[in-house]
């Protein structure tokens, strides 16, 4: 196996690692509306997944990704170090990962907010 496929293999051992620990639900308490709407748009922030970790992080998957925070302080909202503040909680917190993923309960979460939103009878469903 090539230095480089190892790499990357190395970066969806440890996504598959932090996947694997227990979302707290209380964790959601912790939702603010500005993370609300960062996890809403999580999956559609660009992200690059590099074959070698690029910083520090606060768990080594996170380490291999980077992301434009600007482009997602504009979809939501927020200045540029609310939103790093926010994710930096949601990262420590599990309630996004590195993929742009989340936990099911998380998403669970997100669809009763946007339900919440719409007239009787137009809900959706997970």
């Amino acid at each position: 196996m090539a230095k480089s496929e190892e790499k990357t293999s190395n970066y969806e051992k440890l996504l598959k690692d932090l996947k694997e620990q227990k979302f707290r639900v209380e964790h959601l308490l912790a939702m603010t509306s500005l993370m609300t709407r960062m996890a809403a748009t999580w999956n559609i922030v660009k992200k690059v997944v590099h074959k070698e970790p690029v910083g520090e992080a606060l768990h080594p998957a996170w380490g291999y990704v980077e992301f434009n925070e600007a482009e997602w302080a504009m979809l939501v909202g927020a200045t540029t170090s609310d939103v790093m503040l926010a994710f930096n909680v949601m990262a420590r917190l599990n309630i996004i990962y590195p993929d742009g993923t989340c936990p099911k309960k998380v998403r669970g979460y997100l669809l009763a907010q946007a339900n919440a939103l719409l007239p009787s009878g137009q809900q959706e469903e997970g």
